[in-house]
């Protein structure tokens, strides 16, 4: 509660005490919709209440919730719907407001392949919320929830593989970001992974026809923007 806007956040919600709340994110382009390489277009979440993970009546209500959002959605993005763990994050803003009796759910706006900027996700993102508010079926069953295909972390941006780097063939995984710049935002491309074989698939995969002699390369080092230009990654 250090954080001015958590302080001012916190206060909003004891003065409005909120029938519903909903938790806005962005979500990384590494997750898939279950298994597989179906980018998680969308994703959702009801927030655990303790660590035992109990489904209690509040929860019971998010999920009922999330399920509307679901319905409304599945049309336009069949199979690339996804649903987080539920692990208990007692310092995490969305499992203490469900713990305190608001239902709470959290919407993740994923990438889809060909649209790292969201368009997709964010328009599905406000027609949800919208149905939210229309009156409609209030029958869906918290098991429906649980059917919701799981999360994982499968994905990258793009992957070279048996790239000879500085002598040694290796896999590289690379994952770009948006950073602020003033009123613009700038795409950079960061090192996610460095090895053999690499476990992550890519969105874009390639083979590198050439030598890279690029002392110091490490995992998390952001690249510059002649390598972005040298390797093709846009």
């Amino acid at each position: 509660e250090k954080a001015v806007e958590t302080r001012l956040l916190k206060n909003a919600i004891e003065s409005l005490e909120p029938d519903l709340a909903l938790n806005l994110h962005d979500q990384r382009s590494i997750f898939t919709a279950g298994e597989g390489f179906r980018p998680a277009i969308m994703s959702f979440l009801s927030p655990s209440v303790d660590e035992s993970r109990k489904i209690n009546e509040v929860r019971q209500e998010s999920m009922k919730l999330i399920m509307k959002v679901v319905d409304f959605i599945y049309p336009f993005i069949p199979g690339y719907i996804g649903r987080y763990t539920d692990e208990f994050y007692p310092n995490a803003f969305g499992d203490n407001l469900q713990a305190s009796g608001i239902p709470t759910i959290l919407f993740e706006s994923g990438s889809s392949i060909g649209d790292d900027l969201r368009v997709l996700s964010r328009k599905l993102t406000a027609a949800g919320v919208l149905s939210i508010l229309n009156e409609g079926d209030e029958t869906a069953k918290v098991e429906a929830y649980s059917r919701i295909p799981e999360n994982r972390k499968c994905m990258r941006d793009v992957v070279f593989r048996e790239v000879s780097l500085n002598g040694v063939i290796c896999d590289l995984a690379f994952q770009s970001t948006y950073a602020g710049l003033g009123e613009d935002w700038k795409k950079i491309w960061k090192v996610d992974e460095i090895g053999k074989d690499i476990h992550p698939s890519g969105w874009k995969e390639r083979g590198y026809r050439g030598t890279l002699e690029l002392s110091g390369l490490n995992t998390g080092d952001v690249i510059s923007s002649d390598l972005v230009e040298k390797l093709e990654l846009g």
